[in-house]
């Protein structure tokens, strides 16, 4: 360990700018992916279900809100996340 640097701090202080732009870019191409790889494992699982129960339910047009819907939301969190890795949403 370096000695200028005190004991339980994150030595790691650079924004993880890798992983932001994963989970956002994951949440724009497949809504709830991104959103489980930032951590937020029960909100990604819901709007992925409701992304593919979405697709399914097409067939009978009331899906296509339902994709919309989910999509819009997976997008805002994805954005939302993105800036609190990327350091950006202080």
């Amino acid at each position: 360990m370096p000695e200028n640097t005190p004991q339980g701090t994150n030595q790691n202080t650079q924004p993880d700018q890798s992983k932001a732009l994963l989970v956002l870019i994951l949440n724009i191409f497949i809504p709830g992916v991104g959103t489980i790889i930032y951590g937020e494992t029960q909100r990604g699982i819901i709007q992925l279900v409701l992304y593919i129960v979405g697709w399914f339910l097409a067939i009978i047009l009331i899906g296509y809100l339902l994709v919309l819907g989910a999509w819009i939301w997976s997008l805002i969190d994805g954005i939302n996340y993105y800036k609190i890795l990327s350091g950006s949403g202080k």
